[in-house]
């Protein structure tokens, strides 16, 4: 069974976008059975593209899930800034004192203070679990000698803009 307090049952909504990049059901599926084990009912909800995004700007969800693939700390500033609710700071995280971690290191040119600064904001993230970091998504690409032009974003995304092939290909 499910915990129940005053007749409500210990439940929360996970909503998700059916078609993933990475394969995020079967790690859903895990968190949804390790939560059963200790009466946590954890109801998630497949749906498509649209219906995903209009439910995290309506903020109608307990939990999110997204991942970004970043080369530059900065992206905590996407995840964190209290303007940026609801999508890019899907939980709502509002905290002066973390907006000026985040814009302070945003605006720095000094290495070392930057570094201190998005460590200042890590270490909150892991006291206050308004985001849980689960994984680092990775991509393969391949290509062979008779496609050119291909290359890839400062985040490692592909970008096909400029790529061709080449004769007898």
């Amino acid at each position: 069974g499910y915990r129940v307090k005053d007749g409500v049952r210990l439940s929360a909504t996970w909503p998700s976008y059916q078609q993933p990049r990475e394969d995020r059901q079967s790690l859903g599926d895990a968190i949804q059975a390790d939560l059963k084990k200790i009466g946590f009912e954890l109801v998630r909800k497949p749906l498509d593209g649209g219906a995903y995004i209009d439910g995290l700007y309506s903020g109608n969800y307990d939990i999110a899930d997204w991942s970004f693939v970043r080369s530059d700390a900065d992206v905590l500033r996407l995840h964190l800034f209290s303007t940026f609710a609801p999508v890019q700071n899907a939980s709502y995280v509002n905290d002066p004192k973390v907006d000026k971690l985040v814009t302070e290191a945003a605006e720095t040119t000094d290495a070392a203070k930057r570094t201190d600064l998005y460590g200042q904001a890590q270490k909150w993230v892991i006291d206050d679990a308004a985001i849980v970091p689960l994984y680092v998504p990775s991509y393969l690409l391949g290509t062979s000698k008779k496609v050119g032009g291909v290359r890839t974003d400062i985040n490692g995304w592909p970008l096909f803009y400029d790529a061709y092939r080449t004769e007898g290909s």
